[in-house]
Parts: structure tokens; sequence; C-alpha cells
């Protein structure tokens, strides 16, 4: 890409940006491109504070797959046998 335009030049009209750029590039969620102004008016949150505000929107947004009822009386019982199997183990274990 650099000997196609050189240095300093803008890559992403290139032959190989072109050919490569839906595979290999990643734009993130947490990004915030605005201009700085605009950011600052919108809180100037950092990517921390974006991720954050992403991982508690996905948690309060979950809604666990339905599982058949069957399976599901299964798994309590196998809980339950391996809860009564553990009364004598130590509580950090």
């Amino acid at each position: 890409a650099l000997a196609e335009n050189g240095p300093g030049e803008h890559l992403f009209g290139t032959a190989h940006t072109l050919r490569h750029y839906k595979t290999a590039y990643w734009e993130s969620e947490l990004d915030d491109i605005n201009p700085y102004e605009t950011w600052k008016e919108d809180g100037g949150k950092d990517s921390l504070q974006r991720a954050h505000e992403r991982v508690n929107r996905l948690l309060n947004e979950f809604e666990a797959p339905a599982l058949d009822e069957a399976i599901d009386e299964q798994l309590q019982d196998f809980m339950a046998r391996r809860k009564a199997d553990l009364k004598d183990k130590p509580a950090d274990f």
C-alpha cells in the first residue's frame, strides 16, 4: 500500500486496503470517533466507561434461552446430589 501511494498519502483507496478491508479491519463498538468538542459535550466518556455501560446494557437485556423441562429437572437433580456429596467438604473447596 505504501509503494502504491507513497509516504504521507491516504491508504484507504489502495488496492491492498480495498482487497483486505472487509476481512481484516475490525471497528470496535466502543470507539468514539466524534470530534473532541462533540465527545466533550456528550459527557467525555472514555473507553472504560463506554465498556462498563455496554456490559450493563447487555446484562440487563439478556434473556436465558429456553431449556427443556426434562433437561432442567435432570440438571437440578444432579446439582442437588453434588451438593449433598460435598456437605463434608470445607466451604472454600
